[in-house]
């Protein structure tokens, strides 16, 4: 699955240890196991917020590592979304007091992080589709995406031009990579990868979410049954605007009044978890200008289709047996075989069915197909293709 979402679950039994120069004690060894995050993680996505009107320090790294994922002096009332790679579940935490931590996900053994003490790769960004250089050959071609960091905001390759505004605010990019490994920057700013995934992800092309600026939170008009984390940017034309996502359902309410963009010309990166049908809300503040969401992409798995297949031809007067699987219930007699030309016959089967772990149908329907008339007239059917519906009650 390789990022699976977690519900906006904040980390607690922290020390406000840090200085207003960075250089305050860290809160070190927490374990994430308390907070939604699995055994065996690699990485997590931890929301930083700094619910303070004035500047805090906010750190944020692996375990015992001498390099920090993020260690800044984080402006007043906004939030950062972040990435660390985690070594047996731990994370080290920095802060100053009005600062809290949220996990949103965390990646499975899918995802490959690069050691934050070692030599990050970069990439030198055009404007425009590109394709990851020779010096990022650490990415193999069969990455399916990748995250991290810097000033520019990374897209699918073929759903870039969707996004008006060139510089990420804060925080992380994730975006999903096509076969040739290209993605699409809308700037020249170089940019950080901290990791990639190899597990199946969707990508999207800039799917608008609907949004409105009345303080209020909503449905969003699209959802993705199977998927666990959505992710995508936000733009606007007012700045200090609150904007945020959330699992329909959910409890969270952000606590910042400035929210995720901090100026016009920003596009932040937004993703949240996702109910167990695939939905979620959205928010903007009261009286905001124009403002949009624009997803490009998820993870999870895709809610299987019901399939019926056939083990050989239909033979006039020959049984036969169809084998079914992934039905949300369990399939009735009879069983419909529709001809290239419409023409249609039922035929009574036999059903045999199991349920699965994940509660799916499957099994076999056996019945017999009509014999050829010795005389006379009956409906038939053509030779060739037919497509056959084994329905439920």
């Amino acid at each position: 699955m390789s990022i699976v979402g977690v519900d906006y679950t904040e980390i607690t039994g922290l020390t406000a240890t840090g200085a207003t120069d960075g250089s305050g004690a860290w809160n070190t060894g927490i374990d994430l196991a308390s907070f939604g995050v699995a055994a065996g993680a690699t990485g997590a996505i931890i929301l930083i917020e700094n619910t303070s009107s004035s500047n805090r320090w906010v750190g944020l790294r692996d375990n015992g590592k001498a390099n920090a994922h993020i260690h800044q002096d984080a402006l007043g009332r906004y939030s950062y979304p972040s990435f660390v790679s985690l070594t047996g579940g731990l994370v080290d935490l920095y802060f100053e007091a009005g600062v809290r931590f949220f996990v949103l996900a965390y990646t499975d053994s899918d995802f490959i992080p690069f050691d934050v003490d070692g030599a990050l790769p970069t990439q030198a960004h055009v404007a425009g589709v590109e394709q990851l250089t020779v010096a990022n050959a650490s990415v193999p071609l069969s990455a399916t995406l990748i995250i991290g960091k810097g000033q520019n905001t990374w897209a699918p390759a073929e759903a870039g031009g969707a996004l008006s505004r060139p510089y990420n605010s804060a925080g992380i990019h994730l975006t999903p990579l096509n076969e040739a490994n290209e993605f699409y920057s809308t700037d020249s700013i170089s940019g950080t990868i901290l990791g990639y995934d190899t597990s199946p992800v969707t990508a999207l092309p800039g799917t608008a979410v609907s949004v409105t600026s009345d303080g209020l939170w909503a449905d969003a008009n699209v959802s993705f049954p199977g998927a666990s984390f959505v992710f995508g940017w936000g733009e606007t034309s007012a700045s200090d605007t609150k904007i945020e996502l959330r699992a329909k359902g959910s409890a969270w309410t952000p606590n910042n009044d400035g929210g995720r963009i901090k100026s016009s010309t920003t596009s932040p990166f937004m993703s949240t978890p996702v109910n167990a049908a695939g939905e979620f809300e959205t928010y903007v503040e009261a009286g905001d200008a124009s403002p949009q969401i624009l997803l490009f992409g998820y993870t999870g798995d895709p809610v299987p289709t019901p399939t019926v297949t056939l083990s050989a031809d239909l033979q006039p007067g020959a049984s036969f047996t169809l084998t079914y699987s992934d039905y949300d219930s369990a399939p009735v007699s009879p069983v419909t075989i529709t001809d290239s030309n419409g023409n249609s016959i039922t035929v009574a089967v036999t059903i045999s069915d199991t349920v699965d772990g994940s509660s799916k149908h499957g099994g076999t329907a056996t019945g017999t197909m009509p014999a050829l008339p010795s005389s006379g007239t009956a409906t038939g059917l053509l030779f060739g293709t037919v497509t056959i519906e084994l329905g439920t009650v």
